[in-house]
């Protein structure tokens, strides 16, 4: 249910509490018997007041919820009004408590207290001055004499102004602390339910914060791993498409002279093109457990790598210095596949007849891997995926990563820490 819906279910049940209210004043309090006798005021018409009064009342409470602070105030001038008239506290007088326990609940702190005060100083000023009005007007009449009177004469000749004060006021002081009481706890009450539903009101924002945050969290691991995929995808059928396309070449060249070359060139294609699918498959069975499981290459696996180019027609020179120690699968994973990219360039772009050269530096905690050719250094322009893809790999060990034109050729370089650290990390 929406908040507006449950602010217009408020507003109609306060109407209905409304119109309850007016028929128990038509009806139990009797305003006619309440008011006998008040013909001899100096008020004009004093029922038709007292109706106006309770009518007011009846609609503040109705409008309670639609304008707080003015219906508060509209209540308690009508239960004035019904005080000056001498009427007895009624339960339309009580609408002020139902109105300041709005108050309290649908405005800040400061502004709800406030009204509290105020109104706690009007009832005061209020019972102050009809003590004073009865006492002026009944000071040679007392409570003694009122009870005796009626005792001998149910309607005995003294006037309602004097004997409905005399009745009624009782302890003025146990009267005003009963409605003081009654006042501050209406206050309190509505003031709590804001505190309770502020409160509430904090948890959902905390809990939709908190599934917000689970949410871009979920789309943030998904992006990542469709980039993984997508890096590793295409490391992988680059470099098996270079080197099929280098050894297609070779074969179609010698296919009408050395026959025998182009068989070892096609032999050559089906295992590279085994070796690609099976790296595809390793790939895809990351999203797809069901598909299998494969080896992840790492450092083992660059002999293989440098062979497999170098029996597609590309030399290449591969040295390895320092002590190779214990290195994480995952930068095993990263060296590989920044090598297999970086060779990949070289079939591609480095022209015919250019070699290539692969060093990994093994240093404590960290090792250095330098990919270096002689070929044309002129590389198409921008940051390619294949470039991008080795920069991301490293970053995300916190490594570093260096690619442009060397002396002679193109050169590749990438630091790895052996464990890792920030992104962005250095030595």
């Amino acid at each position: 249910m929406t908040m507006n819906a449950v602010g217009n279910r408020r507003v109609w049940t306060d109407a209905g509490l409304a119109v309850v209210l007016l028929v128990v004043s038509a009806v139990v309090n009797s305003p006619a018997g309440l008011l006998d006798g008040l013909k001899t005021a100096t008020l004009p018409e004093p029922l038709m007041i007292w109706w106006l009064a309770t009518l007011a009342c009846t609609a503040a409470l109705a409008l309670r919820r639609v304008a707080p602070l003015s219906m508060l105030g509209l209540s308690v001038t009508a239960a004035v009004v019904h005080l000056v008239l001498g009427s007895p506290i009624t339960a339309a007088d009580l609408t002020a408590a139902a109105v300041l326990y709005t108050v309290a609940d649908l405005r800040p702190r400061a502004v709800s207290l406030s009204a509290l005060v105020l109104v706690v100083v009007v009832a005061a000023g209020a019972f102050m001055l009809w003590k004073s009005a009865a006492e002026r007007d009944g000071k040679n009449v007392e409570v003694s004499d009122v009870k005796y009177a009626i005792a001998q004469d149910p309607q005995p000749d003294l006037p309602v102004l004097v004997i409905a004060p005399k009745i009624f006021m009782m302890d003025q002081t146990g009267l005003l602390s009963l409605l003081g009481s009654l006042f501050l706890v209406a206050w309190a009450t509505g003031a709590a339910a804001r505190s309770r539903r502020a409160y509430l009101e904090a948890l959902r924002a905390r809990a939709d914060d908190l599934e917000r945050s689970q949410h871009q969290q979920a789309a943030l691991a998904v992006a990542a791993e469709r980039d993984r995929i997508s890096r590793e995808l295409h490391d992988v059928v680059a470099h098996g498409l270079s080197v099929m396309v280098v050894q297609a070449q070779g074969g179609v060249a010698a296919l009408d002279h050395r026959p025998e070359d182009t068989r070892a060139a096609l032999a050559a294609i089906v295992e590279t093109g085994r070796e690609s699918l099976a790296d595809m498959r390793r790939v895809l069975g990351a999203v797809n457990p069901g598909a299998g499981w494969h080896p992840v290459p790492g450092l083992a696996a660059l002999p293989k790598l440098v062979a497999q180019l170098a029996a597609a027609g590309v030399a290449v020179d591969f040295a390895e210095s320092g002590e190779r120690g214990a290195v994480p699968t995952a930068v095993g994973l990263a060296v590989y596949r920044i090598v297999q990219e970086a060779l990949t360039n070289t079939v591609k772009h480095a022209g015919p007849g250019a070699t290539a050269r692969v060093e990994i530096i093994y240093q404590p905690g960290s090792l250095t891997v330098v990919c270096t050719d002689d070929g044309t250094p002129a590389r198409p322009a921008g940051d390619g995926a294949g470039l991008r893809g080795m920069r991301e790999r490293a970053e995300l060990l916190g490594g570093r990563f260096t690619a442009g034109p060397a002396d002679v050729g193109f050169q590749v370089t990438a630091w790895l820490p052996r464990q890792r650290t920030e992104r962005g990390g250095g030595r």
